[in-house]
């Protein structure tokens, strides 16, 4: 029963990002609101890295055990497993619309002027190191 109420838990947390997603799409596109686009792709990210990487590995065992105890659960579970296929697309072609967004200047004021300044490509260019680590905070073009 743990791992039930864990899922179901996880679940509720999942729904509340899909939720206030839709919302905030819903208001940005009515102009009551301002996009905050690193929300929106931080909360892409948690369905990803979330979801995708901890979430469903998990529910995929319990899935197949529970399919062995309960075979008039094959329908619901053969549902959950075309959702959980189809979840990486999906959230794919999310990021992807999201990232059309961020490059699109009608949306989006892109300080081109201020990215192609030589002292803010130099100092961006320090952060650059010889092996692979976090990456660099956001710059601030001027």
């Amino acid at each position: 029963m743990e791992a039930l109420r864990i899922i179901s838990e996880e679940h509720q947390s999942l729904a509340s990002i899909l939720h206030a997603i839709r919302f905030m799409l819903k208001e940005v596109g009515a102009g009551r609101l301002a996009p905050d686009l690193k929300l929106f792709q931080a909360m892409v990210h948690y369905l990803d890295a979330y979801a995708e990487q901890r979430h469903h590995p998990r529910e995929d065992p319990l899935f197949a055990r529970l399919a062995g105890r309960s075979p008039e659960a094959a329908g619901a579970l053969a549902q959950l497993a075309a959702q959980h296929a189809a979840a990486p697309a999906r959230i794919a072609a999310l990021q992807q619309a999201l990232d059309r967004y961020v490059a699109d200047p009608a949306f989006v004021a892109v300080p081109v002027n201020g990215l192609l300044d030589p002292a803010y490509v130099a100092s961006r260019a320090k952060l650059i190191g010889g092996r692979a680590g976090d990456p660099p905070t956001d710059g601030e073009p001027p």
